[in-house]
C-alpha cells in the first residue's frame, strides 16, 4: 500500500504528481506559524531540514517548475 499523498507528518511531504515528474512549491509552517517555501520532486521528501523549527503542516502554494530543495 502506497503512502498517501500530501503532508505525512514528522515532516514528510508525499508530492503526487501522476506521472508528469514535475516540481512544486510548497508553503511548510512550523510550531510558531512561520512560513518557509520550498520546492519539491515526485515522491516523499524530508522537509524538516529546510525549516528552523519543528514542522506542523505543509501544503501546496500553486507554484510548479521550481527548482527542488529551493525556497
Amino acid at each position: 500500500m502506497s503512502e498517501r499523498c500530501g503532508y505525512l507528518g514528522g515532516g514528510r511531504y508525499n508530492h503526487c504528481d501522476g506521472g508528469t515528474r514535475s516540481t512544486v512549491m510548497l508553503d511548510v509552517e512550523d510550531l510558531w506559524g512561520g512560513i518557509t517555501h520550498v520546492c519539491v520532486r515526485p515522491g516523499i521528501t524530508d522537509l524538516q531540514p529546510y525549516v528552523t523549527y519543528r514542522i506542523s503542516g505543509a501544503w501546496w502554494n500553486g507554484g510548479v517548475g521550481c527548482t527542488p530543495g529551493r525556497h
